[in-house]
């Protein structure tokens, strides 16, 4: 009985590791809305307890979150967060094949970003461009709502493009064409969108 007992807690485990929706993102060295133009500089994992499934959600709402990237050598991990998690949040939506995107948004970030960390003594801060609310995926500041901006601060600031996808990255070598279909899919949902061409750069608040 007990072995019995131990294996259906065990497949109820996995069960439950398996229905956590897990983003990918990767960062480029430029914010020219076009992810793969440019050398990938940085990766990335965002998730959160159970399924991925379209709509806009507060951080706030998101069971068991994690976050870790690492940009130009650099580390960040959710440990790092410094994000007002009810003023910030994702945007999921379907790229088909039961797949979907994801952008950051809202602008609850201690530097005016969607979704900043902050690391000990400030020695790094990566911010994710800011949108106007939680609900709209567009940039404020040039990004296309599938394709958003970011700024690492630092020793050596840099800035560029991200997405993330629950699409596993692929080698190094087929990542930009697969990040150019990527944005083939989404473009669409966007063309008709007003947007500024400022860039982002972190400040206090």
């Amino acid at each position: 009985m007990l072995k019995c007992v131990l294996s259906a807690f065990g497949m109820l485990l996995i069960a439950g590791s398996a229905s956590a929706a897990t983003f990918n993102l990767v960062y480029d060295n430029a914010p020219d809305q076009v992810l793969g133009t440019s050398a990938l500089v940085g990766s990335g994992r965002f998730t959160y307890d159970g399924p991925a499934v379209a709509g806009a959600f507060a951080l706030s709402s998101l069971a068991g979150m994690t976050f870790d990237a690492l940009i130009m050598g650099r580390t960040v991990t959710t440990a790092d967060l410094a994000t007002d998690l009810s003023t910030s949040g994702i945007f999921v939506y379907s790229i088909g094949g039961g797949e979907f995107g994801m952008v950051f948004t809202g602008s609850g970030g201690s530097y005016n970003g969607s979704f900043d960390l902050v690391t000990p003594g400030i020695t790094d801060i990566l911010t994710h461009e800011p949108t106007s609310a939680i609900g709209d995926p567009l940039g404020c500041c040039g990004g296309t709502g599938s394709v958003n901006r970011y700024v690492l601060g630092g020793p050596a600031s840099q800035q560029g493009d991200y997405a993330a996808t629950t699409a596993p990255i692929p080698e190094p070598g087929t990542l930009a064409l697969c990040m150019f279909g990527l944005i083939g899919l989404t473009a669409s949902r966007h063309s008709g969108l007003h947007r500024r061409s400022e860039v982002v750069r972190p400040t206090r608040p």
